[in-house]
């Protein structure tokens, strides 16, 4: 606990010259299996007045790709934030690991519940609005002008959006030798000709029912941004796969139908990205497992446990839109 309160004191060293942080307000929070989330709160004194400020800081893997991760989801939290979208505040970060192991984050801690336990709870009428809250959130990101993610994007060929996801996945199965998904690859590859009216928006890249907090005011906050960008189809067949695979399919359903109604048009070439972004989830958690650089200690065989249903999915995503039989396991 002493090395958290370290992380936090750097921060918080550079924002305020008057507060207080003790070790009973550091408490581990449930997380998932890539890093550790901690909230702590501070008392601000300022003149007489004593005010509580709530936290919480995010640590991720010790090595070169959570140091890519910290920067990128505090990128997003920052234009996001200044584009009026509802994000936690950004408050600091610190991915160099030279005084600490960890890279890590520091940001707002939203006081409030998970979307996916109110909707738990919820009757059938506010069912149906939390799925069109929860479908608008990821179209009205996909609406963001993208410019404002102040990074420089060049014109390019709209088929790059695709030619880019392929190469990382290509990097990825020579690097891993991960053949037995390759044939998915090459059909990916024979068929990105077929795909229609490509055009960028800035993506979550993981947006589902856990990474939504709703507020004691009622708003929802994304969180957990991993971000990029690319066409809306990909991340919108992310979420709803993830969402298949993880038994959810009415939810799914829902989410899917209430996103085409905003859209206001057919959704076209969605199982070409069904494949794609099913592709890349699998080579994620595939690499995560190979290399463990991704997860926490201790976690490998547990999440190993958790990939066994959600990867036979995927394969079933893969068999049924192919016509083919891909048969995978971790």
């Amino acid at each position: 606990m002493e090395n958290i309160k370290s992380m936090i004191k750097k921060v918080m060293d550079t924002i305020y010259q008057n507060y207080e942080l003790l070790d009973k307000n550091i408490t581990q929070l449930k997380s998932g299996w890539a890093g550790s989330v901690y909230a702590f709160l501070i008392y601000v004194r300022n003149n007489n007045n004593r005010e509580r400020k709530d936290y919480i800081i995010k640590l991720y893997s010790g090595n070169k790709k959570g140091a890519e991760g910290i920067e990128r989801e505090s990128q997003a939290l920052k234009f996001l934030a200044e584009s009026g979208y509802n994000v936690p505040e950004y408050i600091g970060h610190d991915t160099s690991m030279n005084e600490f192991e960890y890279p890590f984050m520091v940001m707002e801690q939203i006081k409030g519940k998970m979307f996916w336990d109110i909707y738990q709870e919820a009757e059938t009428e506010q069912k149906k609005d939390m799925v069109i809250t929860f479908s608008r959130l990821l179209y009205d990101l996909h609406k963001k002008d993208i410019r404002i993610t102040k990074i420089d994007i060049m014109e390019e060929e709209p088929i790059k959006l695709i030619d880019n996801e392929l190469e990382e996945i290509k990097e990825i199965l020579d690097s891993y030798s991960i053949e037995k998904l390759r044939p998915i690859y090459l059909w990916l590859e024979n068929e990105k000709h077929t795909v229609v009216e490509l055009s960028p928006s800035i993506l979550h890249r993981d947006y589902h029912p856990w990474n939504i907090i709703i507020d004691q005011r009622n708003r929802p906050y994304v969180i957990d941004w991993v971000w990029g960008i690319g066409d809306y189809r990909f991340d919108l067949a992310w979420t709803i796969c993830l969402l298949e695979r993880g038994g959810f399919d009415s939810f799914a359903e829902e989410a899917l139908t209430a996103y085409r109604e905003l859209l206001g048009k057919e959704i076209k070439n969605f199982d070409y990205f069904k494949v794609l972004s099913t592709l890349r989830w699998l080579l994620n958690v595939s690499v995560s497992l190979i290399s463990g650089e991704n997860l926490r200690e201790g976690e490998r065989q547990a999440f190993s446990e958790f990939l066994k249903m959600p990867v036979r999915k995927a394969c079933e995503t893969f068999n049924e839109i192919m016509n083919t039989e891909i048969r995978y396991t971790l």
